[in-house]
């Protein structure tokens, strides 16, 4: 038996328990506009593919591999026999309308996911739905903005490293499906993401230059622009073809520090945090800038220089991961220009001792040579 999970048409979502006979109504713009994924278009995707992210309205349109992940994981429910979509749905559903309601309270103090105001049953449920709906890392508020973009059927290149907006990276294709799609990427609008192993998080990135070393590398570099999480991958071969949601640092969540901390603003930082890097040793940056990229000028803000230094940490690369996950530009700085003035401390103190000329004590020396 299916149940449809109502959008209210002020986005927050609720449980009817209403048996439909099977089909289910499809996704819902945020801005209220039906609208449907459109087909596949190969790895070339035009800027007129991106839509309007649309959260799902009904349980049945999560992924089945989300499904299962809520049911055995999250909630570590036994579902015996379940192996389609449907099977995972109707144990969800099962649960939300036996479940206690201290069991939802806990369920949702587990995910550090607030109610507030919830009294009734119906408004932990709700909760919950809506927690599952979101993608990872995005709150409803985001969606509430209206000023998402998804992009679909995004061609994914994997990387062991990772590539971070403001910068370039070369990358060499060795193997031949790899190539033949990346050439169809240049027939296209030259876009491509580059993912990297951090939670699904990965940065859509332009194709700048490219060029064959040899009939079988193609060598190309990108230019990071932004980063996005992936909502879904299809499987396409060498490059993967997905589906992904853009996301930028949340302003609110540096004003909000800034104001309860009274710590610096980012315009203090960002001439911090440049002052850092004048300081540092030049033959270093340099090196850093034939590699990556030239720092972001002024006019590019604090953001596209967070983004910089982050790639510029080669060394760290948990750091690095993390700062890429960050959404809050004033917290990555803070962090940048610690370890920037550690490492100009570093690199000081190495030029004070190569400096200083050699000990010479005759004492030392004499007893030296008579033991």
């Amino acid at each position: 038996m299916n149940y449809c999970l109502c959008a209210l048409p002020t986005g927050s979502i609720r449980v009817d328990w209403q048996h439909l006979g099977g089909d289910f109504s499809l996704p819902v713009a945020v801005n209220g506009v039906p609208t449907a994924e459109k087909p596949s278009v190969g790895f070339s995707p035009s800027l007129s593919d991106n839509l309007s992210y649309q959260l799902p309205r009904t349980l049945r349109e999560l992924s089945a591999s989300r499904l299962k992940h809520i049911t055995t994981r999250d909630l570590n429910l036994q579902c015996r026999g379940c192996m389609q979509k449907d099977d995972y749905v109707s144990r969800l559903h099962h649960y939300l309308s036996t479940a206690r309601i201290q069991e939802l309270k806990e369920y949702l103090g587990r995910k550090a996911a607030k109610c507030d105001g919830c009294v009734e049953r119906q408004q932990y449920v709700d909760r919950i739905l809506d927690l599952w709906a979101l993608p990872p890392g995005f709150s409803k508020s985001d969606f509430q903005k209206g000023n998402l973009t998804a992009i679909y059927h995004l061609p994914l290149l994997q990387s062991s490293d990772i590539l971070f907006p403001y910068t370039t990276r070369v990358v060499a294709l060795r193997n031949p499906i790899a190539i033949e799609r990346m050439k169809e990427c240049l027939a296209g609008d030259r876009q491509v993401g580059v993912l990297s192993d951090v939670d699904n998080i990965g940065t859509l990135a332009e194709i700048d230059t490219w060029q064959f070393i040899s009939p079988s590398m193609l060598a190309v570099a990108l230019k990071g622009k932004s980063r996005f999480r992936v909502l879904k991958t299809n499987s396409g071969g060498y490059l993967l073809e997905g589906n992904v949601l853009l996301f930028d640092d949340k302003e609110s969540d540096s004003e909000t520090a800034l104001v309860e901390r009274n710590t610096r603003g980012q315009d203090d930082l960002e001439l911090l945090a440049r002052a850092a890097i004048q300081m540092l040793d030049q033959d270093v940056v340099e090196s850093i800038e034939a590699e990556i990229g030239p720092v972001p000028s002024r006019d590019k803000g604090p953001f596209a220089l967070s983004m910089w230094i982050a790639a510029a940490l080669r060394s760290k690369s948990d750091l690095r991961s993390k700062l890429l996950k960050m959404t809050d530009t004033r917290a990555r700085l803070e962090q940048e220009i610690a370890i920037l003035y550690d490492i100009m401390k570093a690199q000081a103190a190495k030029k004070s001792s190569t400096s200083l000329p050699p000990s010479r004590n005759p004492q030392s020396a004499t007893a030296g040579g008579q033991s």
